[in-house]
């Protein structure tokens, strides 16, 4: 399926998108539970930086 026809850039995004997001949504969502969120998740909401690049921070896994 060739990217550079519409026809194949539109399937390949609905199929990049939908499983993508879904998957991203959901993992997310888990980070949130009270186990997850305090050993790692809080580290990423703690972060006073507002660009996602710059939210992980490689010490709080030690």
């Amino acid at each position: 399926m060739p990217m550079w026809e519409t026809k194949g850039a539109i399937i390949m995004a609905l199929l990049h998108a939908g499983p993508v997001e879904f998957l991203y949504y959901w993992f997310h969502r888990a980070l949130h539970h009270h186990f997850l969120y305090s050993r790692y998740h809080s580290h990423h909401h703690a972060s006073i930086v507002t660009e996602p690049r710059f939210s992980y921070q490689p010490w709080c896994f030690f």
